[in-house]
C-alpha cells in the first residue's frame, strides 16, 4: 500500500519562496511610505513661534492643531499627511473665529508646496517623497481682532413672565469694546444664567444666541434670547440617602429659609459645605420638582451617599540626608454622627519619630463657622542641630470668616528634654541638656485664593501667625511672628505652564538665641523649606559644623511647572534663605541660594514628586553637591 506524504506538497514547497519575499516587499514598501515631517507655525505678521515667550495665540493654534499634537505618530502614508493638513485648515480657522479674528486665513504647506499639490500621481510629490523629514509650515494671517459693538439680551415671553429687574454688563463680564471672543461670550452666558438664578430665577435658560459681524467695522454685535422662567421660593427640604449621620448636621447647614427668595448660590454653598465635611462620598443639593408650586415655592432636595468612615492610609517619603520615611494613620470621620473626626498616627524616619491623636469637631457650636480642634502628641526628633523628646497638648478654635478668609486662635503647652551637644559639655562634664517648659496662644489668619490646595494653579495663600510664648525656667516671654505667601499663575487655558512663587519671613524677640528652646528656634534648609541645602543647613553653624538655628529668617523661592501627556510633569526652580541671630531679619549675610529640576506624576489625589536640587553658593566640605526628595503633593 502507497504510504502518504508526509510535509508540504511539492507546489507548495516551490511557493513559499515566493510568499516570502512578496512579505518582505510589503514590509519595505510600508517602511519606506512613512513620511516624517517637522512643524513649524508662524504668523505672517511678524510675531514669532516660541516656547515660554510664544504668544497666545501662537499657543492656542498649536494645542489645537492636528498636525502639531500628532507630530510625534509618524503618518504611515502620504495621504494620512494630507488627512491631518486638510483637517486643519478647517479647524484652525475656526479658532481664529473663536479669538475674535473673523478675516484670519490659515495656509499650510508641505516641502514648500501648497495642500493642493499633494496629491497621489502628480510629479510635484516627489520632492516630499524624498526630502524627510517632510517640513510642514502653518502660516496665520490673523488680521484684526474684531471686538464687541453691542450685548443685548431679550425676553423670550415679552408677553408672559416678566423679565427680572435690568442688571450691569459688567455683573456677567462684559465690557464693550473688549475682544469679541467665543469664549467671553459663552462665558457671559454662564454668568447671566447664573446670575437670573440667584435671583429667584431657577429654571433660566438661553433659548437662542444671534452673534453678527460687522466686517467693515471689525466688530460683533450679540443678542441673546432668555427665559427667565417663573420666580419661586425655597420650599421644604428632604433629605434622602443617611445611613450613620445625623440629619441635624446637614441642617444645620442649610443657610435658607422657606418662603425666601430661591438663590443658587446658597445651594452650591451648601453642596459644597457638605463635600467638605469628607463623610459623604457624593452630594447633590438640587429641586425635587421641575415646576414651582402654585404657591410660589420649590421643594428642594438633598440626596447624599455615605462613604466608609474608617480609614487606615499611609505614606512615604525620602530626602538624600533624612533617608527614607514613612507615615500611617487610622481615622474614624464621624466619631460621634456629626461628622467629627478622631486621628491617629505613627511616623517615623531617621530624623523624626510621632505618635499624636487629632481630634476635630464641626459641629461643636451652633454656628457651624466654627471649627474645634484638639490634639496631643509625643515626638523624638534627631536633627542635626539637637536630640529632642517633647510631649506637647493644644486646642484650638478656627472661624471661617468666608470661602477665602479663616481666623483661628488657641492654647498649647508643651514640655521638651533637648540634647545639644551629645549630653555631656566637653569642658566642664556636665550635662548640656535642655529642659524647657512653655505655653502659648497661637493665632492666625489665612487668605486662600488657591483654586486647588493640592495642585493650584491660579490664586494666592496669605498665612499671618502671631503666638505669645511664654517659658519657665528661665522664665521669660517671646513673641513670635511669621508671614507666608504664595502665587501661582496659568499664562495658558490648559494650565499646561504655571508660575508659581513663594516667600516667608519670621522673628522672635524678647529673649536671646541661647534661652529660647532649640526646638521652637527658626530653621531654614531642606524639603519643604530651600530644597538643595541639608536639613536645617541653610544658616550659621557651631564650631562642630551643626546649625544653630536663628530668632528669625527669611526664605523665598520661584518655579516653573510644565504639565504634558495629561498625567506628567517637569518642574525648574530656584530657591534662597537663612536664619539670623537677630529678632528681625538683618541682611547682614547672603542667603544661601540652590535651584533644581524635577518630575510630577499627577493622580487624582495631587502629583507624586521627584525633585533634584544643589546649592548655588554652598560651603565647601559643608553642603553637599546635590539633594534628592520624593514626596507627594506639590511643594508648595
Amino acid at each position: 500500500m502507497e504510504q502518504p506524504q508526509v510535509g508540504p506538497r511539492p507546489a507548495l514547497r516551490r511557493a513559499l519562496p515566493v510568499l516570502v519575499l512578496v512579505v518582505d516587499l510589503v514590509v519595505a514598501a510600508a517602511a519606506r511610505s512613512e513620511v516624517p515631517y517637522e512643524m513649524t507655525v508662524i504668523r505672517t505678521d511678524g510675531v514669532a513661534d516660541g516656547v515660554l515667550s510664544e504668544d497666545p495665540l501662537l499657543a492656542t493654534l498649536r494645542g489645537a492643531s492636528e498636525l502639531v499634537t500628532l507630530e510625534d505618530r509618524t503618518p504611515q502614508t502620504l495621504s494620512v499627511l494630507e488627512s491631518r493638513i486638510e483637517s486643519d485648515s478647517e479647524r484652525l480657522v475656526r479658532v481664529l473665529r473663536a479669538e475674535g479674528y473673523y478675516d484670519g486665513r490659515v495656509e499650510i504647506t508641505a516641502a514648500g508646496m501648497p495642500e493642493t499639490a499633494l496629491q497621489a500621481g502628480d510629479p510635484e510629490t516627489q520632492p516630499a517623497r524624498d526630502t524627510q523629514p517632510v517640513r510642514v509650515t502653518i502660516a496665520v494671517t490673523p488680521g484684526p481682532q474684531y471686538t464687541l459693538r453691542s450685548y443685548t439680551v431679550d425676553n423670550a415671553h415679552p408677553y408672559g413672565t416678566p423679565f427680572p429687574e435690568p442688571f450691569e454688563l459688567a455683573e456677567i463680564g462684559i465690557a464693550l469694546g473688549d475682544p469679541a471672543t467665543g469664549r467671553r461670550i459663552v462665558r457671559a452666558e454662564d454668568q447671566l444664567i447664573a446670575l437670573l438664578k440667584n435671583r429667584g430665577r431657577p429654571f433660566a435658560q438661553v433659548v437662542d444666541r444671534m452673534v453678527i459681524a460687522d466686517h467693515a467695522a471689525h466688530a460683533v454685535d450679540v443678542t441673546l434670547t432668555v427665559d427667565a422662567g417663573p420666580e419661586a421660593t425655597f420650599g421644604g427640604v428632604a433629605i434622602e440617602g443617611l445611613e450613620d449621620v445625623d440629619a441635624e448636621l446637614i441642617q444645620d447647614r442649610v443657610t435658607w429659609e422657606p418662603g425666601e427668595p430661591y438663590d443658587q448660590a446658597k445651594v452650591e454653598a451648601l453642596r459644597t459645605a457638605l463635600a467638605q465635611l469628607e463623610v459623604f462620598r457624593s452630594v447633590s443639593v438640587a429641586p425635587a420638582a421641575d415646576w414651582v408650586q402654585p404657591d410660589g415655592r420649590l421643594p428642594m432636595r438633598i440626596l447624599v451617599t455615605e462613604r466608609p468612615h474608617r480609614t487606615i492610609g499611609g505614606g512615604i517619603s525620602y530626602a538624600t540626608n533624612d533617608g527614607p520615611g514613612a507615615r500611617i494613620y487610622w481615622q474614624h470621620r464621624n466619631l460621634f454622627g456629626q461628622a467629627e473626626r478622631l486621628e491617629l498616627r505613627l511616623a517615623g524616619s531617621r530624623r523624626l519619630s510621632e505618635l499624636a491623636a487629632e481630634y476635630r469637631d464641626n459641629s461643636f457650636f451652633e454656628d457651624i463657622r466654627f471649627t474645634f480642634t484638639a490634639d496631643a502628641g509625643v515626638r523624638q526628633e534627631l536633627t542635626p542641630s539637637f536630640d529632642g523628646r517633647s510631649a506637647q497638648v493644644a486646642a484650638g478654635i478656627s472661624f471661617a470668616y468666608s470661602d477665602e478668609i479663616t481666623l483661628s486662635a488657641g492654647m498649647r503647652t508643651k514640655y521638651s528634654v533637648i540634647d545639644l551637644e551629645g549630653g555631656v559639655d566637653d569642658d566642664s562634664g556636665e550635662s548640656d541638656e535642655q529642659r524647657a517648659l512653655l505655653f502659648g496662644v497661637p493665632l492666625a489668619l489665612d487668605y486662600d485664593l488657591r483654586d486647588d490646595p493640592f495642585n493650584p494653579t491660579e490664586g494666592s495663600l496669605t498665612r499671618l501667625t502671631f503666638e505669645p510664648i511664654v517659658t519657665v525656667s528661665p522664665s521669660q516671654l517671646v513673641l513670635r511672628t511669621t508671614l507666608y505667601q504664595t502665587g501661582y499663575w496659568a499664562p495658558f487655558d490648559d494650565d499646561s505652564v504655571v508660575l508659581a512663587g513663594w516667600g516667608q519671613i519670621g522673628g522672635m524677640i524678647g529673649a536671646g538665641l541661647d534661652t529660647i528652646p532649640a526646638d521652637e528656634r527658626f530653621f531654614v534648609g531642606g524639603g519643604g523649606s530651600v530644597r538643595g541645602y541639608a536639613f536645617q543647613f541653610a544658616g550659621d553653624l557651631d564650631d562642630d559644623g551643626d546649625p544653630i538655628g536663628g530668632q528669625s529668617m527669611v526664605a523665598l523661592g520661584a518655579e516653573a511647572r510644565f504639565r504634558f501627556l495629561e498625567d506628567y510633569g517637569a518642574v525648574a526652580f530656584v530657591e534662597g534663605g537663612r536664619t539670623f541671630d537677630s529678632g528681625v531679619p538683618t541682611f547682614d549675610e547672603p542667603l544661601f541660594w540652590s535651584a533644581g529640576i524635577g518630575a510630577r506624576y499627577y493622580t487624582d489625589f495631587g502629583p507624586i514628586r521627584l525633585d533634584v536640587a544643589t546649592p548655588l553658593n554652598g560651603r565647601s566640605g559643608i553642603d553637599d553637591s546635590f539633594q534628592i526628595y520624593v514626596s507627594f503633593g506639590q511643594a508648595f
